[in-house]
């Protein structure tokens, strides 16, 4: 076995030396983010950085610096990665079970939040209420899908149904599917929306002619359609533009408030009237 000399030995030295630092930079620099991100949240990272914090928590004790650079290299961006599945991530990505949950978890978890907040509203006041949660029910969606959201006659929400999903720039309206789900509550007023994932806002003619065509049957079951909202890079309102004569839900809450305080002052009446027939002397 050949002698070492003093050349190979500081080159050896140098390597060991080049590992070291590389292990210290390495826990310096998860200090350094997650520090940064307990002041600032996400705000300031790059898209790799993010992808690096997501990576922290299910592998441990490497360098995942050039990993989340390839991740995002496949994706092209964070968008498109965290709106992957985990069945994709992991045959695209050809990585571990933990890995494609923790990428796959955020878009589920920011939609179920927004579930969360939204679960207990029963009365809309404005279309602005109305949009914010209907959006929320298409967060992180990256194909079409068509909503249904039903209302009793005191315009209180008792039921919302995603009716179908479809590829990424066509849903179908399946009119027979929506006319059981009305059957099988008190419905009185719908309000339905669909979701462009592309982002443009552009209405197309089907859009409008499977609106009206709905309109046309759940008015033979005394139901009314009050509006269809598109939920793209803006909210767009089929009844704000006056289409498929669509009335829209501002001022419905009210109204309904009104002729249940009616209907309740004339049910009083009549319970005055049957309490006095009953109490007078005979």
């Amino acid at each position: 076995m050949p002698k070492k000399t003093k050349d190979d030995k500081e080159t050896e030295e140098g390597k060991v030396n080049e590992e070291n630092k590389q292990e210290y930079d390495h826990h310096g620099r998860r200090n350094r983010l997650r520090a940064k991100f307990m002041i600032t949240g996400f705000e300031g990272f790059s898209d790799h950085e993010v992808v690096e914090m997501l990576l922290y928590y299910c592998i441990k004790q490497k360098n995942v610096k050039p990993l989340a650079k390839k991740i995002l290299k496949e994706y092209g961006c964070l968008h498109s990665l965290l709106e992957a599945t985990p069945e994709e991530l992991k045959v695209r990505l050809k990585l571990s079970d933990a890995t494609v949950i923790m990428l796959g978890l955020l878009i589920p978890l920011a939609r179920a939040c927004a579930h969360s907040k939204n679960r207990d509203i029963k009365i809309f006041k404005s279309f602005n209420e109305l949009s914010e949660y209907v959006s929320s029910l298409f967060i992180g969606q990256p194909m079409e899908c068509f909503y249904v959201l039903c209302f009793n006659e005191k315009m209180h929400l008792i039921h919302t149904e995603l009716a179908s999903k479809g590829t990424f720039n066509r849903v179908e309206l399946y009119t027979n599917n929506i006319a059981i789900l009305i059957a099988s509550y008190k419905v009185k007023y719908v309000v339905i929306s669909h979701n462009h994932p592309s982002g443009d806002p552009k209405i197309s003619e089907e859009d409008i002619h499977a609106t009206c065509r709905l309109v046309n049957m759940l008015e033979n079951m005394d139901v009314e359609v009050l509006d269809h909202i598109i939920v793209a890079n803006e909210i767009v309102s089929l009844a704000k533009l006056k289409k498929c004569s669509l009335r829209g839900i501002e001022g419905m809450s009210e109204k309904a408030s009104r002729i249940s305080n009616t209907n309740k002052t004339v049910q009083d009446d009549l319970d005055d009237f049957s309490t006095t027939l009953r109490t007078r002397p005979q």
